[in-house]
């Protein structure tokens, strides 16, 4: 072994970027000074490769090359762990390197959420590990909540999630440290007004991929409907029309809803590499649903074939359920056939598009009696959803015009969990037909949306009617109140009341005059629609009066002696 004077006056030993201090390391591998040697060892390599090239003896200068390099890095290890072996600092160095090496590696798990993302950007591995972390818990929660939600998933991980999702969200104290994690991101999320905040973007971007696969999946199970409806139909069945229809609809409306969250992943992902925030690669969902087995269907019998089976015929054997995937392709070949029938068949069935279904009825009212008797259900249920929408949802159920069952219905609207029901069918229609008026810039010309807009501008102004007549009644009240303050209080008395009672006389005359001024708008322009309505030829209801929602009860027969004598 060298001695520690003979290894200090050594070059190698020596810092090569100061040249006056002692180098010491504790990894021959971190050795910044291998990538100076390698590029000299590949640099002789290249000449001598450039040299056989040239010269007629270039095998032979080629192998000497690859020996010389070869020579080089058995030089450069023998002279590293002689380093390591001879150094007067070698000891220490080892010894404090697994605790430095600890500290670097656990050096971003330390920090809270708000220090971790107060230190970005920065390339430190620490940190970027410790930020992979906080964003793979708020994924996992994340994904435990879409599990629960959309899959009814019963797992103990998933119901933890959502016990501790409920519990930060209302407040509580932690009741534990995944809690307390938890509790830290949500607070996060709920403050945080960066767009480019990388933790958000990520949780915002699973959230989003979640509710796709949720969409996925219920499209998937609405083709498995409507392979069942159509074989049903077939069948003889007679509501087999409508439900296809329905959920053709369904399907329609959900890849809507799709194409929207897929336009928003993908402004997620433009905005990541615009700002070039971390990218991680964490894993898929950990979903705990099932894929259903597709409805399997039983042709019925025919009545003209009542032999029985022959004795050699043999039970067919049950065939596996095909997967989720493929179930879909066979029922979009199903349909695509069913589409392609011919038309002359009595019972052919067609799917109606909820967008095209109201405009089919305003092209063939004119020359189609049934067409006509449609569009006036269609516009009298457009009637219903109108009030139906300005009634009140905790007395809905003492309505007279059944508000309570449209309510419900608008709820399966909003939440994208539309039932079976004609109704809901309907109102999915209404909607359907308004928002592509809407985009198209079509609303003020088409007759059943003026109509519509019209019955909702009269509803409005009756409320505001209402208002108005509050608001000149409570004004009376604190007028009389004044009045009664003169004649019945003392001097001190009057004019302590006199002062509250001006200041809700001014917000009283405020408030009526708001009222009146708004009323008086509304008016304008319905008066204006009216009269756009006159020149296209659509019909009003200005002579229909509106419907009462809630009616009185008479009084009985004996509460007339109650009545104050005079």
């Amino acid at each position: 072994m060298a001695a520690p004077d003979a290894d200090a006056a050594r070059p190698d030993s020596m810092c090569e970027w100061c040249g006056e201090a002692p180098w010491t390391f504790r990894c021959a591998t971190c050795d910044p000074r291998r990538e100076k040697r390698a590029f000299e060892a590949w640099a002789a390599e290249a000449k001598a490769r450039f040299d056989a090239s040239r010269s007629s003896s270039g095998a032979k200068a080629l192998s000497n090359g690859s020996d010389q390099l070869n020579e080089l890095q058995q030089q450069e290890h023998q002279e590293q762990e002689q380093i390591i072996v001879d150094s007067p600092d070698a000891s220490d160095a080892s010894a404090g390197y697994d605790d430095t090496e600890e500290e670097e590696r656990h050096a971003g798990k330390s920090v809270s959420l708000e220090q971790l993302l107060a230190s970005l950007p920065s390339d430190e591995l620490p940190l970027l590990d410790a930020l992979s972390e906080f964003i793979h818990a708020a994924l996992r929660v994340q994904d435990g909540l879409a599990c629960v939600r959309f899959g009814k998933c019963a797992q103990p991980e998933c119901v933890r999630t959502v016990e501790i999702t409920r519990h930060n969200t209302n407040g509580d104290a932690p009741c534990g440290d995944d809690c307390r994690v938890g509790l830290e991101m949500y607070q996060h999320m709920r403050a945080c007004t960066q767009p480019g905040c990388p933790f958000c973007v990520r949780v915002r971007l699973r959230k989003e991929l979640n509710s796709i696969r949720a969409i996925e999946s219920l499209i998937t199970k609405q083709k498995l409907a409507m392979r069942h409806w159509l074989q049903a139909h077939k069948d003889g069945a007679r509501d087999a029309a409508a439900k296809f229809n329905f959920c053709a609809s369904q399907v329609k409306e959900y890849e809507r809803k799709r194409l929207l969250l897929v336009d928003q992943v993908d402004e997620m992902n433009s905005l990541v590499l615009r700002l070039r925030l971390p990218i991680f690669n964490f894993p898929q969902p950990a979903w705990h649903i099932d894929s259903e087995p597709p409805i399997k269907t039983e042709s019925m019998p025919s009545p003209s074939k009542t032999e029985a089976p022959s004795a050699s015929a043999q039970p067919e054997r049950p065939a596996e359920p095909p997967s989720e995937e493929a179930a879909a392709c066979e029922a979009e070949a199903t349909v695509e056939e069913a589409a392609a029938a011919p038309a002359d068949e009595a019972t052919e069935l067609t799917y109606v598009d909820p967008d095209d279904y109201i405009c089919m009825l305003l092209q063939a009212k004119d020359d189609n009696p049934v067409a006509q008797r449609q569009y006036d259900e269609a516009v009298k249920l457009a009637f219903a959803i109108v009030e139906a929408s300005f009634c009140t949802p905790a007395k809905s159920p003492r309505c007279v015009l059944k508000c309570q069952e449209i309510l419900s219905h608008l709820q399966h609207h909003l939440d994208l969990n539309v039932c079976e029901d004609v109704l809901c069918m309907t109102v999915e229609f209404h909607f359907a037909h308004l928002s592509m008026c809407m985009q198209e810039g079509e609303s003020d010309a088409c007759e059943y949306c003026l109509r519509v807009k019209e019955r909702e501008m009269v509803r409005s102004l009756d409320l505001m009617d209402g208002e108005l007549h509050e608001a000149t009644v409570k004004a009376q009240a604190v007028v009389d109140e004044i009045t009664a303050s003169f004649a019945n209080d003392s001097r001190r008395e009057h004019e302590a009341a006199l002062a509250q009672l001006e200041d809700e006389l001014e917000q009283a005359e405020e408030y009526k005059r708001d009222s009146a001024t708004k009323l008086s708008a509304s008016r304008r322009d319905l008066r204006d629609l009216r009269e756009r309505m006159k020149a296209l030829a659509v019909p009003t209801s200005v002579l229909e009066p509106l419907p009462p929602h809630f009616v009185k009860a008479a009084k009985k027969d004996g509460s007339a002696s109650k009545r104050r004598k005079w």
